[in-house]
């Protein structure tokens, strides 16, 4: 087994992969890599500009997303912590407090990575400052663990053996469960769009009905945190909350 079957496009897509919240353990090829590069099989400058890229990269999207939804990119990703109001509420406390420059050290810290770049660019942060500050953290926190392998490059024999035995079907592991998640979404929502044409009343006839006295229910299934401006979301007048 060779040091080619760990390549740097499989670095790069691992870290791209994690990046975008897909299940890729990222931080295990960069070690790789780092221990690899000390033996001579690869070079450890290029895996760490592979790893900024392959980060910056990702955030970048999600960046976008945050600029184009709001807050909705990110109860996108709150979604699969095991609290979703308190993750929504407590990125956005962090924020508050320190700023974009979180972004230094949020890779270092699980569950804080992923929200940082969708909240930035709800809040309206510069790309070039968001770019600057998250190039910055990325190349800390890829130093960091290719560091990691190549100062124990002996003691990390089995993560070099895994990776690479990974590395071949690293863009299966990434396309199916991709593709899977993509088409169930899309079938929720088509499901979804279908029934509410059948069950769509406009805004005017639920007012009508509502003056009219008529015997009709109104439930408000809004998320009543505040949104990442601070201002908090009214509720429908006269509805069950």
């Amino acid at each position: 087994m060779t040091s080619l079957q760990l390549t740097y496009s499989g670095v790069l897509l691992a870290v791209f992969a994690n990046q975008l919240c897909l299940p890729i353990p990222s931080i295990v090829f960069l070690m790789a890599g780092g221990a690899l590069s000390a033996q001579g099989g690869m070079r450890a400058s290029i895996i760490v500009i592979l790893g900024v890229v392959g980060c910056v990269a990702a955030d970048w999207i999600w960046f976008w997303l945050g600029r184009r939804w709001g807050s909705k990119a990110l109860r996108i990703l709150c979604r699969f912590s095991d609290d979703p109001r308190n993750c929504s509420r407590n990125a956005q406390e962090k924020f508050r407090r320190y700023g974009m420059g979180v972004l230094c050290v949020a890779k270092f810290v699980p569950g804080l990575d992923g929200l940082m770049p969708p909240l930035g660019g709800a809040q309206g942060v510069s790309l070039a400052a968001f770019l600057a500050l998250d190039g910055l953290g990325s190349l800390l926190w890829s130093c960091c663990y290719v560091g990691v392998g190549y100062l124990f490059a002996n003691e990390l024999d089995g993560a070099i053996r895994w990776a690479q035995h990974f590395g071949s079907a690293l863009a299966i592991a990434i396309a199916v469960p991709l593709g899977l998640y993509a088409g169930g979404r899309a079938l929720v929502l088509m499901r979804m769009i279908r029934r509410l044409r059948l069950r769509r009343i406009s805004p005017e006839m639920l007012a009508r009905k509502l003056k009219s006295k008529s015997r009709v229910a109104v439930l408000d299934l809004l998320d009543f945190e505040p949104d990442t401006d601070g201002e908090t979301r009214e509720s429908i007048p006269g509805a069950f909350v």
